[in-house]
């Protein structure tokens, strides 16, 4: 007497294509897509506890196929560049809010990254530019406050 197999318990069918990584953390996302009530809703969701990472449904008539690369894509590129100039010793910005900036990459790609590195995380292009961006707005809303109060 032979038994049946046992029933499988993943969600995801053996030949079901795979979910894209997640575009904060880099890590795996459920498919939200056949199981969704709202249409609108997105199509993955990151299964990393706290990261907010989402696919949204393609949007012919928002979000064209070819076009200028995503300005997320662009900025760890950026960053890179002017490290790399300011270890060089060509870098002079007169420009104080590009110095910020450039401080902000500076402090994410040579002190952040390593340590997620080191933990073992992966930090995709979004991720890297968002860091830099938050980073600059604090820094940059703190000296405005302070020049303010003087």
């Amino acid at each position: 007497m032979t038994l049946p197999a046992p029933a499988s318990t993943s969600t995801e069918t053996p030949n079901a294509p795979k979910s894209p990584p997640c575009p904060v953390c880099a890590g795996p996302m459920w498919d939200n897509r056949g199981r969704k009530h709202n249409p609108r809703a997105p199509d993955f969701r990151c299964k990393t506890a706290g990261c907010q990472g989402v696919i949204w449904p393609h949007r012919a008539s928002r979000t064209p196929s070819t076009g200028p690369t995503p300005v997320a894509a662009i900025i760890p590129q950026v960053a890179a560049a002017i490290v790399s100039r300011q270890a060089s010793g060509d870098d002079a910005p007169s420009d104080p809010t590009v110095a910020l900036y450039r401080d902000c990459a500076i402090a994410v790609l040579k002190r952040v990254r390593p340590l997620a590195v080191q933990a073992g995380v992966t930090l995709g292009d979004q991720a890297i530019a968002a860091m830099i961006a938050t980073l600059f707005i604090a820094r940059h809303n703190r000296q405005t406050n302070v020049q303010r109060v003087h």
